[in-house]
């Protein structure tokens, strides 16, 4: 009975292996791509995140950076998964490259500007939890600004704008001039070809 099994998942396999149309192994890069550059940077948001509690908490508690940083590496996995199959389903390119992009380039931009601002408060109470809640709170406002910012250009790109769409391909003459000139003799136009170009 194990044996009966074992082969047919064997036998099942094989064929589904042989039903995968060449569509389905071209989008798994795509899905893989944008699974990880989300991971990466959801890892940089969360990152933010979890500096912003352990300087809230008084740079005390460390463990506060790890849970940030795994939570967005799985949170911006399942956001790259996500953003990879709307990426299919619509046909839009580079749509999982535009969030990460976003989503990294804000927390990192937010974190510098934080950096900076917290040296105002760090002058006053020489604190060094300024430092890292600035950083922190920087990173979360600049990848939510990110994601926000993705969705707007997403949203408002316009892909009917193309400079030139259409078909190009050859038809049989027999099949068009005869209706165009009824009175033109059949024995030489058989082996034309007619190029058409429709836009």
């Amino acid at each position: 009975m194990k044996r009966f099994f074992c082969r047919l998942g064997c036998l099942s396999l094989i064929l589904a292996w042989m039903a995968i149309p060449a569509q389905a192994i071209e989008r798994g890069p795509i899905l893989a791509n944008n699974i990880l550059g989300g991971a990466g940077s959801g890892a940089l948001a969360g990152f933010a995140a979890g500096m912003l509690a352990y300087g809230m908490d008084h740079n005390y508690h460390s463990e506060y950076l790890a849970y940030g940083a795994v939570y967005g590496f799985l949170g911006g996995a399942l956001l790259g998964g996500g953003v990879g199959t709307y990426e299919i389903v619509m046909r839009k390119p580079d749509t999982g490259f535009t969030v990460t992009q976003y989503l990294g380039g804000g927390t990192c931009l937010g974190a510098l500007i934080g950096f900076v601002g917290a040296t105002i408060p760090y002058m006053r109470d020489k604190t060094p939890e300024d430092y890292t809640i600035g950083i922190g709170l920087g990173g979360v406002v600049g990848a939510a600004l990110g994601l926000t910012i993705a969705c707007v250009d997403i949203s408002s790109r316009d892909d009917s704008k193309a400079l030139l769409s259409g078909k190009v391909g050859l038809i049989e003459v027999s099949s068009v001039l005869p209706s165009l000139v009824p009175d033109l003799p059949s024995e030489s136009i058989l082996n034309c070809r007619l190029v058409e170009l429709t836009f």
